[in-house]
Formats: structure tokens, sequence, C-alpha cells
């Protein structure tokens, strides 16, 4: 999606990008565990812009403030680290 990584959070991918379109993910994990393709995920996400509609179901809005989130999440674990290792990886 125009040649750059969305960011997230409790993701990890290894992806291969001389793939050809459609193969280029070879594994991903939500919260350390294999995602499985058959099974529906919550998630959320910042701004509609970068999730089109085709994209998932069952959508609100919520009103919450990006900041306001950030902050609510550094209050609830303290102090907040980098991961060790990134979050996409290519192989």
């Amino acid at each position: 999606m125009g040649g750059y990584v969305k960011r997230m959070r409790g993701l990890r991918m290894f992806f291969k990008a001389e793939n050809p379109y459609g193969q280029r993910i070879d594994r991903l994990f939500a919260e350390g565990k294999p995602v499985h393709p058959d099974r529906t995920y919550a998630v959320g996400f910042v701004s509609a812009q970068g999730v089109p509609e085709k994209y998932g179901r069952n959508r609100h809005v919520l009103n919450v403030h990006a900041v306001d989130a950030l902050r609510a999440l550094f209050e609830s674990r303290g102090t907040v680290t980098p991961a060790d290792t990134p979050a996409v990886m290519q192989v």
C-alpha cells in the first residue's frame, strides 16, 4: 500500500518483498500467536482514511482521541519501552 509499512502494535510480520503480490507475507502474529486466515480479529485504528471500508465489518466510531488513548496506556502500564525486535522483518 504505497510502498510504506503502516504503524501497528501487537502485530509481528515476516515478509518477502521479492514475492509476487498476494504472496509477500511469510508469517503474521498477533500478540505473539499465529494469525489464522479463517478467524475474525477485533482491531482498532485511528482514522478510516488509511483503512478503506472494504476491510472489516461492524465498524464503530468511538469518542476516543488518540492522545488520550496513549495517555491511558502509559498510565495503566507504567513505563513503556519499545520492543527488542522490529514489528516487520524481511526474510
